[in-house]
């Protein structure tokens, strides 16, 4: 689910050319380490520094757009001041969180509780994090004994009515005006490393790589109030599979405010025709860059560092399985082995969208521009928001143009 609908953009001006540095830096400006992360990154906002990246402005706006609309905010509770107070027929909860002290919590809802509906992973975070009772309640939902429910729930809470434990509930109140808990965390380790930092790190580490040769933009991008993936493509270095059929090096940022771990950097390849672009996970290490929610600005630093040497390291372990795309010749083995492992998968994100995938994947194939222009088709099916479902879809389309195409015979 998303709390906010999942924005997508696929285009952006053609006079996107990147964004000034000080615009950026709107990201991070409430940042709660604002000022450490200037010192280690020795970001000067003095000058009048450009990020020339295509597409920066775009993706900036966007994300400050969405921030602007709507309202997050973190509470530290003890365990003890959490209560349960009711099941809901979508197998939600809603949670009750009693004497708060935050002064501008306070103000703004004029009462010293809140109560809130469960989102994503929360129900299962919070019964099975606290009692390991998730599947216990669910089912007794689903066959109506609310009665039965509460007075677990009356009993199971007792446990903690001592306890000194605490937990940070991250909260959002969505344009439809509900309050909703998106996530429960751990309050001691926890960074407030979110989309907006994230996008701001990305941008401003990409463009420092133009020293190392690498210039990038960006290819397209998809985010809702929790979590972001955007594509930034390598251009001007293109790699020639066929003469219709090329391979571009692209970085993936994805962050979850809701997961443990926050900005995430994936390296892969982009397969491009003329009017396709087929997207691929591959099944060797692809993560360059990580920065989880415990890491401090200084070990983020660090990290940062290798992000050179880690995207080389990646080219060169990945290119030759790529650029052997261009030997394959058994189209149709490859579109019905995808075919298959498509439909006998129990994935659940992915069997809702077969139907349309079998229907897709029909059909004789004469070339590999054709092979390419169907698979390019299959992403299209996926809703914006099944972030899982189009992973499982890239994987399985490495698996099959990549292994199973360069373990046949060509």
């Amino acid at each position: 689910m998303s709390i906010v609908k999942r924005i997508r953009v696929n285009e952006y001006d053609k006079f996107d050319n990147g964004i000034l540095l000080s615009e950026a830096f709107k990201l991070v400006e409430d940042f709660e380490l604002k000022d450490e992360l200037i010192n280690q990154l020795n970001i000067d906002l003095s000058k009048d520094i450009s990020l020339n990246i295509k597409g920066a402005k775009t993706l900036v706006e966007a994300i400050l757009n969405l921030e602007n609309r709507i309202d997050k905010f973190d509470i530290d509770s003890d365990v003890k001041n959490i209560h349960i107070s009711k099941f809901s027929e979508k197998n939600q909860i809603e949670i009750e969180v009693f004497n708060i002290t935050d002064p501008e919590i306070l103000q703004n809802y004029k009462s010293d509780r809140i109560s809130a509906i469960s989102a994503y992973s929360v129900r299962n975070d919070l019964l099975d994090g606290l009692y390991k009772a998730d599947k216990f309640f669910n089912n007794l939902n689903r066959i109506e004994f609310d009665d039965l429910i509460q007075l677990n729930i009356e009993k199971l809470e007792e446990l903690n009515k001592n306890s000194s434990e605490a937990r940070k509930l991250r909260y959002v109140e969505g344009e439809d005006e509900k309050l909703y808990l998106r996530a429960i965390t751990s309050t001691n380790v926890y960074k407030d490393y979110n989309i907006a930092f994230s996008v701001f790190i990305t941008l401003y580490q990409l463009n420092a790589l133009k020293s190392y040769g690498y210039n990038f933009e960006v290819e397209h991008f998809s985010f809702d109030e929790s979590e972001i993936s955007v594509i930034f493509r390598e251009i001007d270095n293109d790699r020639k599979i066929s003469d219709e059929v090329f391979l571009s090096f692209a970085i993936e940022l994805t962050n979850s405010e809701i997961k443990s771990k926050a900005v995430k950097l994936n390296g892969s390849f982009i397969i491009q025709t003329k009017d396709y672009s087929v997207y691929t996970k591959n099944d060797i290490k692809t993560t360059i860059l990580s920065i989880g929610h415990g890491n401090t600005i200084k070990k983020a630093k660090e990290y940062i560092k290798l992000l050179p040497e880690n995207i080389n390291e990646y080219i060169a372990e990945s290119i030759e399985n790529y650029m052997s795309i261009g030997k394959l010749k058994k189209f149709n083995d490859i579109q019905n082995y995808l075919s298959i492992r498509l439909q006998k998968s129990n994935n659940p994100d992915i069997k809702k969208y077969n139907t349309e995938f079998q229907k897709t994947l029909k059909g004789r194939i004469k070339s590999l521009v054709e092979l390419l222009e169907k698979i390019d088709k299959l992403e299209g099916l996926i809703k914006d928001e099944d972030i899982k479902a189009t992973e499982f879809l890239r994987e399985k389309i490495y698996q099959s143009i990549i292994s199973k195409g360069n373990n046949s015979d060509t």
